[in-house]
């Protein structure tokens, strides 16, 4: 079976990531491999997202919907972690 490569610091559209994609290692695929998160610094992955700061955001990698789970009230210190 062929693989097809993805940019996963894209918006649902396509277009890469504006900005540092984050540390090398950071991201997490699910098992299943349908979805992944990573904590790039881009501001053209959601639309409102212009607080220059990393942020968490979760891909469904089948569709390439992009959301934002660190803009949440008390996410400031929100991180990613692989458990």
């Amino acid at each position: 079976m062929a693989t097809t490569p993805i940019i996963l610091s894209s918006n649902a559209d396509g277009e890469a990531s504006d900005g540092n994609s984050g540390v090398a290692g950071s991201g997490s695929i699910s098992p299943d491999g349908t979805r992944a998160g990573f904590t790039p610094s881009a501001s053209n992955l959601v639309a409102g997202d212009a607080d220059g700061h990393s942020d968490i955001f979760p891909k469904e990698l089948v569709t390439g919907a992009v959301t934002i789970l660190s803009a949440a009230a008390g996410a400031e210190n929100a991180s990613l972690t692989r458990d």
